[in-house]
């Protein structure tokens, strides 16, 4: 039984040395895959920040021109005759 799974083992050698450097490689190509990743994810959380920020302000500029319109439409009256 033993004799057999060694002889098993040494006729597969070259697909285990293929199989370890296939996986190498993966392992390699996915880190690089993975930081170029992160680095767009970290660029587009800062667009999505500025993007929330300008929001924010423009928000604010409604705001106030919303109590500007109120103001301006409290002196004026209407008559519907």
């Amino acid at each position: 039984m033993e004799q057999e799974m060694m002889r098993y083992m040494i006729s597969q050698g070259a697909f285990a040395v293929l199989f370890c450097y296939l996986l190498y490689f993966v392992l390699k190509t996915s880190k690089e895959r993975e930081e170029k990743m992160q680095s767009t994810i970290d660029k587009n959380q800062e667009v999505i920040g500025d993007l929330a920020r300008k929001f924010d302000v423009l928000e604010d500029v409604k705001i106030d021109n919303l109590k500007l319109i109120t103001e301006h439409n409290k002196g004026i009256q209407i008559n519907l005759k």
